[in-house]
């Protein structure tokens, strides 16, 4: 039996690799490494992977964090797929863990999103008429889902913009100092990626890649952020809807 046929490798250390971490850094098993050598979806997998990072990274320090099994688990339910199970020996913790794909990343660190420089012979332009891309119907993701507002993909001019007008989101009993976080998910429920903070009022424009929706990037998710410095995805998602 060739390395190939054994179990994949783990996502976890494919992202790992992806990242720049070596197979001697990552304590990888002869096995492992066979198999890497092997398997062409795995080698895909990392390129991917690879890809999707340099899509997001645009900014320097950013933090790739592990989001808790929860959000994955909601994202399967909806999907209506199973839970993903890799069986693996793992010699040691990965430190970073892509598979969320840049959890904490703003996609313009530093700078409001949706934001950009109009030159001063640009001021008197017209503005772009923007066209519908997508809506996404955002829904509660209790027993009994309700409304909470939609989220509509425009194109403006050369640029995609998702607006989000939120309904209704509360939050946890108890909790009143955190913030609301807008996020995308990739249908194949294993990256993710932050667009930036909700203002007050429920409502905000953000930046969208275009190249992020063609990648599968296609679900907006809105969670509860507790105001504890930590950046990956608190799990406490207030509402949901997917982009078609």
């Amino acid at each position: 039996m060739s390395s190939a046929e054994h179990d994949h490798v783990a996502t976890e250390l494919l992202a790992a690799l992806a990242m720049g971490e070596s197979a001697d850094e990552l304590g990888l098993d002869p096995q492992q490494r066979d198999h890497l050598a092997d398997c062409a979806s795995c080698t895909a997998e990392v390129a991917a992977l690879r890809e999707t990072l340099e899509l997001i990274a645009v900014g320097g320090g950013t933090t790739l964090a592990r989001p808790p099994a929860s959000v994955w688990e909601g994202v399967r339910a909806e999907l209506g797929r199973p839970p993903e199970v890799t069986p693996i020996r793992r010699r040691r913790a990965v430190p970073t863990w892509f598979a969320a794909t840049a959890a904490a990343v703003a996609l313009a660190a530093g700078v409001g999103l949706g934001a950009w420089i109009v030159a001063p012979d640009q001021q008197d332009e017209p503005a772009p008429q923007a066209q519908v891309v997508g809506e996404a119907p955002l829904a509660s993701l209790d027993g009994a889902p309700e409304d909470r507002g939609a989220a509509v993909v425009r194109r403006v001019g050369d640029h995609l913009v998702l607006h989000v007008e939120a309904s209704d989101l509360g939050g946890p009993a108890g909790e009143s100092d955190g913030t609301r976080e807008v996020w995308l998910i990739n249908v194949d429920g294993k990256r993710m990626v932050s667009l930036g903070l909700l203002p007050a009022g429920e409502a905000g424009d953000f930046d969208f890649p275009e190249r992020l929706l063609d990648r599968g990037y296609r679900i907006v998710d809105i969670s509860y952020e507790p105001d504890d410095g930590d950046p990956v995805h608190s799990g406490q998602s207030l509402a949901r809807g997917e982009i078609a």
